[in-house]
Parts: structure tokens; C-alpha cells; sequence
């Protein structure tokens, strides 16, 4: 088995106060607590219609996400992942924030999501045109690669990235954590619902976007995406 250090990501909070994150869980320990802990909580939110602020699994459930600790770390920083069979830690990119180097004096680099963007993007630039999009193509801070005037050829090797395609698959999770949030009738406005929430975005998506603690700055991103 293997146990992956997750390192968590940190975004601009709705008071712009930016924090990056990074921790270490042991995958699937963690994520298995947790889709544990969120099934219980939505059969009992299914059966009575809402989960007291006070349920002992809601609880349990917020205590076992402060565990996972921000500090000021670069989201970019390496994940370690050990492999029990061969017992040895394999050192690999988490897949944003690093600079690429496209050729041709063009740079790249794959962003986590932010409070005014709520889908992974990339950058493309060479020192003159900053060209933006997100990974599923659609326009990041109202610009796309194409219409920054980007090369074709360039914005194809930016697209070939290891990183950009994590992003994707890290943006279909995002999207299919939402959809199981709607499928449950979730209220992000209400806090009980929010923490909820989380779990889910943690057990689908694999990383914790915001300190545990910043439930209405949740709420406010899970209603974006």
C-alpha cells in the first residue's frame, strides 16, 4: 500500500488574506475516515432532514480536518510517496506553481484554484504576453491562451504538461465532489451542511483547499465550482 503525503492546497480567503498550504496524511487512513464519517452524516441528514451543529459525527468529523495542519509552505513543493514494496520514497511534483520551461523564452505554470477563479488554470508567458486559461479551456481572469495571443504551437506544448493534465483530472473530481453535494440537497449558506461538504470535497478530491476552520470562506468557494 501506498501512502501518499498530500500536501494541502491554501487559496486567497474572501478577505484576501492569502495562505499556502502543505501537510502530510496518510491517504488511505485519511480519506477513508473521512467518506466514513461523510456517508454517516448524509444518511443521517437524509432521514431527518438536517444534522444538529452538535451531532457527535459532524464533531468528530471537523476535529479529524483540523488535523490536517497550514503552514506557509509553496503548494508546489514535491509529495513523497513511499512505496511499501520497494521501500522507497519516490519524490514527484504535486503539479502547481512550477515553472515550465517552454522554449523559445515561453514559461509556463499550472495554478490552483483562487477565490475569483474556482478552476485550476494555466499561465503562459514570456516576459511580454501573459496569456491565461483555465485547464477545461474556458476563459481564467476573462483571458484564454488563444486570445492572449499565444502561439498554437506553444499553447499545445503548455497543454502536454504532466501538470496541466493532473489539473484536469484534479478539475473533473472538483466537479464530480459538486455533483454529489447536489445529489445530498447540501445548504452551503449553513454551516453544518458546509463541514459536510468538505468531507466530501476531501474524500473525492484527494487535498483540502482552505484551513478546516474557514467554513464561510468554503461555502463561499463550494458555491462557485
Amino acid at each position: 500500500m501506498k501512502k501518499i503525503a498530500i500536501f494541502l492546497v491554501a487559496l486567497v480567503t474572501m478577505v484576501l488574506v492569502p495562505l499556502q498550504a502543505s501537510a502530510t496524511v496518510e491517504t488511505a487512513d485519511t480519506i477513508t475516515k473521512f467518506t466514513e464519517l461523510t456517508e454517516k452524516l448524509e444518511s443521517k441528514r437524509d432521514r431527518d432532514g438536517f444534522v444538529s451543529e452538535d451531532d457527535v459525527d459532524l464533531l468528530l468529523l471537523s476535529e479529524e480536518l483540523s488535523k490536517l495542519e497550514v503552514t506557509s509552505s509553496s503548494y508546489g513543493d514535491p509529495v513523497t510517496i513511499q512505496d511499501d514494496s520497494t521501500s522507497e520514497n519516490i519524490i514527484v511534483p504535486f503539479g502547481y506553481g512550477t515553472k515550465h520551461d517552454l522554449g523559445k523564452g515561453w514559461k509556463a505554470r499550472v495554478d490552483k484554484p483562487s477565490a475569483g477563479d474556482a478552476k485550476p488554470h494555466i499561465h503562459v508567458y514570456n516576459g511580454k504576453v501573459d496569456g491565461v486559461e483555465n485547464v477545461d479551456g474556458t476563459k481564467s481572469h476573462g483571458k484564454t491562451l488563444g486570445s492572449s495571443g499565444i502561439p498554437k504551437g506553444i499553447q499545445n506544448k503548455a497543454k502536454g504538461l504532466a501538470d496541466y493534465k493532473k489539473a484536469q483530472k484534479d478539475l473533473t473530481n472538483i466537479k464530480k465532489a459538486k455533483q454529489q453535494m447536489k445529489s445530498k440537497g447540501l445548504n452551503l449558506r449553513k454551516n453544518s451542511d458546509i463541514i459536510i461538504a468538505i468531507g466530501i470535497f476531501v474524500s473525492v478530491v484527494g487535498f483540502l483547499i482552505f484551513a478546516s476552520g474557514a467554513v464561510a470562506t468554503w461555502g463561499a468557494f463550494l458555491l462557485l465550482i
